[in-house]
């Protein structure tokens, strides 16, 4: 009987050690699956074109680079101009945003160019990506005729989803608002 207590705790053991090293092996097996490599580059004329006419090319190199994983963590989050020259990514899907700012409220003068891109790489794939930056906010110059300004006196305020300006009856400037409605 002893005999068979020693063997089924010797099975038990050798089964438990088994069950271990396979679970490590699983853990210490080399994968294949190589990074995926972003070649990233903007696309760009001499000027960029608005109502408000051309405007200069602003330094692209101070644009605003994030790229996001499917998970939302930033694989990447800062200056386009200090990036790495090739960004390595495991398979997945990222979201690519450039802009020249981070636009937050509706300002004078102030137009916003970038370009927001999902992709999707797979596993050793190297994906160039061009960026079109265009406008990404809206300019609104509101001109006053002398007989508004004298029936309606005062400033006329535009509001925006992301906020307001009060445009004077000689205002000349244009005003950029964000994406969605503006009402007077």
């Amino acid at each position: 009987m002893k005999h068979r207590k020693d063997a089924k705790g010797l099975a038990a053991t050798f089964a438990a050690v088994i069950t271990i090293l396979t679970a490590a092996g699983c853990s210490l097996v080399e994968r294949d699956e190589k990074d995926a490599v972003l070649l990233l580059s903007i696309r760009q004329e001499n000027t960029f074109a608005t109502k408000a006419g051309g405007q200069p090319v602003p330094d692209t190199n101070q644009f605003i680079l994030q790229i996001k994983n499917a998970s939302g963590e930033y694989v990447y989050n800062g200056l386009y101009g200090s990036r790495p020259k090739t960004i390595s990514v495991p398979a997945g899907a990222y979201d690519l945003s450039l802009a020249s700012e981070l636009f937050a409220a509706p300002a004078w003068e102030n137009p916003v160019y970038g370009e927001h891109i999902s992709i999707v790489v797979s596993s050793g794939e190297s994906v160039g990506v061009d960026f079109l930056c265009k406008m990404t906010n809206s300019g609104l110059r509101v001109k006053m005729t002398e007989r508004y300004a004298e029936r309606y006196p005062g400033d006329l305020t535009v509001s925006g989803d992301d906020g307001r300006l009060n445009y004077t009856p000689s205002e000349n400037r244009f005003g950029y608002f964000g994406p969605g409605n503006a009402t007077f």
